[in-house]
């Protein structure tokens, strides 16, 4: 082999090696910006939640609605899950619909509801916020 074979020879190879390096290094920024997205969308996602209504006994204009976020239970603690106001006060609603407009307000969205005798039940979702 004579040199200018040898020089072109070396040229090729380098070429192909610097195309390889090249491409790894694209697919290398490929694979961040795809798990990038990915991160973004669990912080993103969605969280659930499933609304219960009863009407309260010996009234036929409040509801006692309760709220299973998907919190822990925790025995002995009753009426943990009522919606409850800032102050900690247990909201009395007038109807489903006005817990399900409650929630509304607070950025919750009807999935479906159903209802059995005095039992109104919804499952709501909304966007979870960023920082959870």
């Amino acid at each position: 082999m004579n040199s200018q074979q040898l020089n072109k020879s070396i040229r090729y190879k380098t070429a192909i090696i610097r195309a390889l390096l090249a491409a790894m290094f694209g697919m290398f920024i490929l694979s961040l910006s795809v798990q990038a997205e990915e991160t973004h969308q669990l912080q993103t996602g969605e969280e659930y939640a499933m609304v219960v209504a009863k009407g309260k006994l010996l009234s036929l204009t409040k509801w006692k609605v309760e709220v299973d976020f998907g919190q822990a239970l925790e025995i002995g603690i009753k009426n943990k899950d009522l919606l409850r106001d800032n102050q900690g006060k247990v909201i009395a609603f007038n109807s489903p619909m006005d817990a399900l407009n409650h929630l509304n307000q607070s950025g919750w969205i009807l999935v479906s509801a159903n209802t059995s005798g005095d039992q109104f039940s919804a499952i709501m979702k909304r966007s979870k916020p960023r920082d959870q």
